[in-house]
């Protein structure tokens, strides 16, 4: 039998780093029986995907699609493109990457042993994901039946799919400016970003918008 605890990576922040953190009530998880167990440590590559899809859940109404069906019925629930407000944007993604440090960093200071994975490599293949956790727990998998199993099995399978492109915003150039500028391009389809710095010495009418002349 393998019992287990799940931990979200926001309760590992130090209190008020950068908000007042709402972890679980009465649990300080540094001196549990966490200390020496097993951690599979679980989170995404993109954060821009995950970021827009709290906009779109935030703008639609609707939360947690677990199907294809439910995500198109999401989108369609869009009113219009959203406007992405930038600061907001940018404070929450590295807020994301200090989550993330903090998830890595309390693994590796509390586990026997991690097993480290990505949920858009457990969507690609979520049978090999499955049996990679069973192997780390030491569950025969043969031995894993019933509702739930299958439930949990299809979770990543038949989620709707993770949208990591610019559809449905409305400012795209502002964002793929500030994606790139914080070294975050590689999340719109590994989209290279080339900052260029334009001087122009002279005032007149052709280089007076020097992005329409240089056609960017």
């Amino acid at each position: 039998k393998a019992k287990g605890l799940k931990v979200k990576a926001e309760w590992l922040l130090p209190q008020g780093f950068p908000f007042d953190n709402t972890g679980p009530p009465k649990i300080e998880l540094n001196s549990t029986k966490v200390h020496g167990s097993k951690i599979i440590r679980l989170k995404r590559k993109n954060s821009w995907a995950r970021y827009k899809s709290m906009l779109i859940a935030k703008n639609s109404g609707m939360y947690h699609p677990a199907t294809p069906g439910q995500k198109r019925s999401q989108l369609e629930a869009l009113k219009n493109d959203i406007y992405v407000e930038l600061e907001h944007m940018e404070w929450n993604m590295k807020h994301m990457e200090a989550v993330n440090r903090a998830g890595d960093d309390w693994a590796r200071d509390h586990a026997s042993e991690v097993l480290w994975l990505y949920y858009e490599d457990c969507r690609a293949d979520t049978r090999e994901c499955f049996k990679r956790i069973y192997d780390f727990i030491g569950v025969d998998a043969s031995h894993v039946s019933g509702k739930k199993a299958s439930m949990y099995e299809s979770i990543f399978a038949s989620y709707g799919d993770t949208d990591a492109t610019l559809d449905h915003i409305l400012n795209k150039g502002e964002i793929k400016e500030l994606l790139g500028i914080n070294g975050w391009g590689h999340f719109l389809h590994n989209e290279k970003y080339i900052p260029v710095q334009f001087l122009s010495y002279e005032e007149n009418e052709i280089l007076t918008d020097s992005r329409a002349y240089m056609g960017i």
